[in-house]
């Protein structure tokens, strides 16, 4: 693609602003982005479109009918995606070996290495006949417009559709722009779509907490996420494909031609695909080998002894939730589920505001002999400041409830098992979002345990009854609340009768005590301070 040069003279000039005046212009800017941002094209005559039936013979068809064992009920199998490398190969696989349709729906989907090499995946199943259905949030194109320019380009492909979930609408070329735009129609920009779904030849599903980024997947040259996923192979991928199709089918949905309406020549999007494929081919030290087509039916063959046959319950928001009485969001419908532990509970959540009422509720259930038990970042392993601050308001009274309370650490120790060999110092940060309840049911999903998640953004959170499952998810989150990989907050009463915050962990072989938040510099702890007199508890 080529861009003419414009020059521009300088002029010198001498025009004096008075305050006034420059507040003036500054509401006149606001009001005219506002006007464009709210502007947005007619989207009520787009064609709905459906999954496929999941009696299509296809590869993984195949594969499911070899892998199910004989005389049992359950039709669905479940296998923990513990391991960063394991995530993405599984990823991998799919694409490659998907023969009909491929629906992906993704908060981020980043322009990095990770990012780069999937949707290089998904143009060559594209290129093979493979019919795909893109959904990304619209805050995928705030870092840059050229991300979105980039969807645009890939779009133009005969095979594949992109949408994008509430645009902010307009054309805006910078980050700062865009963001400053949404002020003027913050009440709808502010609701994104947070959901994180992966289905091919809706036969193979993968879901949990990860994006599709770097970080995401162990090779962050910075810092890296401990995140999970499950895959689920067989018939009740049905009812996730369904929940993909409800926002698929929104008018909340925009397809990406409507948002970004350059035209391209033939040739132009030509180059663009030679220079995409160029991009990749630099890929030279992306420390995960990708294995050719048969290795990866053989990584999945491999799943034989590792899944778990159970069944599975969807619990999706509406595609505006904003719009659609409470009753109908998935957390009021999980809680009208009867899912509440009668033993224990262990909970991953990396941004954790419970209310006042939840915090009640765990206090009863502890009262009454129930185990509770919640990890979630510390403040120098979280990357949201603001979301460290609506938690640790709330700390003390967790702990005075009874909850045993973790902190990830973001030296902790097994970050090896998550991160790529050549990035295993990285600091980590916690992003699984992930529940076992009573030994036998796995909550798994995009979902926080904050206002967020609960009242704002689109949200899923799959549930899983099996035992054996629930056993591998909970060993891995004991594993994460090891002292060597997080600190467990306590009180700690003085000879006044006061109590303290108290972070105790394993350095060096030895168990230590922390008096202050540990690993945390100045500006974090000043950070933590400062959101600490916002009045912005609900946007946490």
């Amino acid at each position: 693609m080529t861009f003419k040069t414009v020059t521009f003279k300088t002029v010198n000039t001498s025009l004096y602003l008075s305050p006034f005046l420059k507040l003036y212009l500054v509401i006149l800017i606001l009001l005219f982005l506002s006007s464009c941002s709210s502007s947005l094209p007619d989207n009520t005559t787009s064609v709905a479109t459906f999954h496929l039936s999941n009696k299509e013979p296809s590869t993984l068809y195949s594969l499911y009918q070899r892998l199910q064992p004989e005389n049992i009920t359950e039709k669905t199998g479940f296998s923990l995606l513990n391991n960063s490398k394991d995530a993405f190969l599984v990823r991998t696989a799919a694409i490659e070996l998907a023969d009909h349709t491929l629906d992906l729906q993704y908060y981020h989907w980043k322009n990095d290495e990770v990012g780069q090499l999937l949707m290089a995946g998904v143009l060559r199943a594209a290129d093979r006949g493979v019919q795909i259905r893109l959904l990304i949030d619209d805050s995928n194109s705030w870092e840059s417009h050229q991300n979105q320019i980039g969807l645009a380009h890939i779009n133009h492909h005969p095979n594949i559709s992109i949408k994008i979930y509430n645009p902010l609408g307009g054309s805006y070329s910078g980050s700062f722009m865009r963001s400053l735009a949404l002020l003027g129609n913050f009440e709808r920009i502010n609701h994104r779509m947070h959901n994180k779904l992966f289905i091919a030849d809706n036969q193979l599903a993968i879901f949990g907490g990860r994006n599709i980024g770097n970080m995401y997947f162990g090779v962050d040259k910075r810092k890296n996420f401990r995140d999970m996923d499950i895959l689920a192979l067989g018939q009740q991928v049905e009812n996730i494909s369904v929940a993909f199709d409800d926002y698929w089918n929104s008018t909340w949905a925009y397809n990406v031609k409507l948002i970004e309406k350059s035209i391209y020549s033939v040739a132009e999007l030509a180059v663009a695909r030679q220079d995409f494929s160029k991009r990749i081919n630099n890929l030279k030290d992306f420390p995960y080998q990708i294995p050719a087509r048969e290795e990866l039916l053989t990584l999945l063959n491999n799943f034989e002894h590792q899944l778990d046959w159970a069944t599975l319950s969807v619990y999706a928001d509406p595609p505006r939730k904003d719009l659609q009485d409470q009753s109908t969001h998935a957390y009021n419908r999980l809680r009208r589920a009867n899912l509440t532990e009668q033993k224990s509970s262990i909970t991953s959540s990396p941004y954790f505001i419970p209310t006042e009422q939840m915090i009640a509720q765990a206090k009863k259930l502890v009262d009454n002999g129930v185990k509770i038990t919640v990890l979630t970042n510390s403040l120098s392993s979280n990357d949201v400041t603001m979301a460290q601050y609506g938690y640790a308001d709330r700390r003390k009274s967790l702990l005075e409830a009874g909850v045993e309370l973790y902190e990830m650490r973001e030296d902790a120790l097994d970050r090896n098992d998550y991160t790529a060999e050549k990035y295993r110092d990285t600091a980590i940060g916690l992003h699984a979002k992930v529940s076992v309840i009573d030994d036998k049911r796995v909550l798994i999903g995009s979902f926080n345990i904050d206002p967020r998640s609960t009242l704002i953004n689109t949200e899923v959170v799959i549930v899983i009854e099996n035992i054996a499952l629930a056993k591998k998810v909970k060993q891995a989150l004991l594993t994460d609340i090891n002292p060597r990989n997080s600190y467990q907050v306590f009180l700690e009463t003085n000879d006044k009768g006061h109590s303290h915050l108290r972070w105790r962990g394993e350095e060096n072989g030895k168990m230590v005590i922390h008096k202050h938040e540990p690993n945390a510099n100045f500006l974090k702890v000043f950070g933590e301070l400062l959101f600490g007199l916002l009045p912005i508890d609900d946007q946490l």
